[in-house]
């Protein structure tokens, strides 16, 4: 028996490229997958070209101000980084200003922006971007309408819910203090309530400038695309092309 090629489902031929905090551990679940939080050019430098050629490559994209939220929840929930702040009331905001002038190792890395994880590197023999980049607000809907066709197939696995932000956070809340003011009050996306003033999203919008302006992420509206083409251009960024203009053989 031989080992799994990282990142990678013979089954369904795709390499999936996990940016953390955007539903990984299910897909990885779903389709098969052994692998970590790898960016697009460290798995160039650990697949084969073969693979790399003919495979479909794609990866889940997250609003900003959610993905920072959920890598908080999950922290803390977990831990990881209470020791900096003993028993004082946390704020979000503490917790990510710190992370980032620290550069803590393994935060630091989960906290890069998109093209950190979806940009390859210079190599005209194989794609040099990640190819369909799915909208995580509508990953149900991309899973089953529009990556099965990408894929080739009739139907892929449910999608399970494992080890989600919110599920550890809601088991673990009784130990953890976290401070904001903007409630969900049904009109705004559950994240919000862990801003609690417009210069904390305006901080975590300026941290992630850039991916904010290539997919037009806004704080508390979800983005009406589904699925995007992302076009073989310079990096760190090329032109998007929504997947449901055009018609999928």
């Amino acid at each position: 028996m031989t080992d799994k090629l990282l990142n990678y489902s013979e089954k369904y031929n795709c390499i999936f490229v996990r940016i953390p905090r955007c539903a990984t551990s299910s897909i990885c679940k779903a389709l098969d997958i052994s692998g970590g939080h790898y960016t697009y050019s460290e798995l160039q430098l650990m697949l084969p070209k073969t693979i790399l050629k003919k495979a479909v490559i794609f990866t889940v994209a997250r609003n900003s101000w959610d993905r920072v939220v959920s890598l908080f929840k999950f922290r803390i929930s977990r831990g990881h980084d209470i020791i900096f702040f003993g028993k004082e009331k946390l704020r979000m905001i503490d917790w990510l200003k710190r992370d980032v002038t620290v550069h803590d190792v393994f935060n630091y890395i989960d906290l890069q922006q998109f093209p950190y994880w979806s940009v390859g590197r210079p190599d005209r023999e194989v794609p040099g971007v990640v190819k369909y980049i799915i909208n995580y607000d509508h990953l149900e809907l991309a899973w089953k309408k529009y990556l099965p066709k990408i894929l080739g197939v009739s139907n892929l696995p449910d999608l399970p819910k494992i080890n989600t932000s919110q599920q550890i956070f809601d088991s673990n809340k009784e130990n953890i203090t976290y401070e904001g003011k903007r409630g969900d009050d049904g009109m705004f996306p559950n994240y919000t309530k862990f801003y609690a003033s417009q210069e904390e999203i305006d901080y975590v919008g300026n941290l992630f400038r850039t991916e904010v302006s290539w997919f037009n992420w806004k704080f508390g509206i979800m983005q009406e695309w589904v699925i995007y083409e992302g076009k073989n251009l310079p990096p760190p960024l090329g032109a998007l092309e929504d997947v449901r203009e055009w018609n999928i053989k």
